[in-house]
């Protein structure tokens, strides 16, 4: 995990150096909007992560405004962890089709 929020930290960083020139207009939309972004990367690529994690790979926030950004995005806060939905489905379904092709070239192997 410590990698994880390592990466995270330097896309960060990145990210940060992109927003300058918009932070000289509007700082709270850069705020806001990079906190969209990693937020939008961070439900793609988990199933799930530790809440403490989370709120500080999106700046810092507070937990109150985790379970706000939350309610927004339909993720699931509980004491310890933020669920994101959408995973369970594609996840399931992809092992039973790698066991279902298995189980096939296994009976196929195995009748010859």
């Amino acid at each position: 995990m410590a990698d994880i929020v390592q990466d995270f930290e330097q896309m960060k960083s990145r990210v940060e150096v992109l927003l300058e020139g918009i932070e000289l207009y509007n700082p709270e939309n850069a705020a806001l909007f990079e906190a969209n972004y990693i937020g939008h990367v961070v439900a793609s690529t988990f199933a799930n992560v530790p809440r403490d994690s989370m709120c500080q790979l999106l700046g810092g926030i507070s937990v109150s405004v985790l379970n706000e950004m939350a309610a927004n995005k339909k993720w699931q806060v509980t004491s310890n962890q933020v669920f994101f939905p959408g995973h369970e489905d594609s996840v399931k379904s992809k092992n039973i089709v790698e066991i279902l092709n298995f189980e096939k070239v296994a009976s196929a192997l195995t009748s010859t």
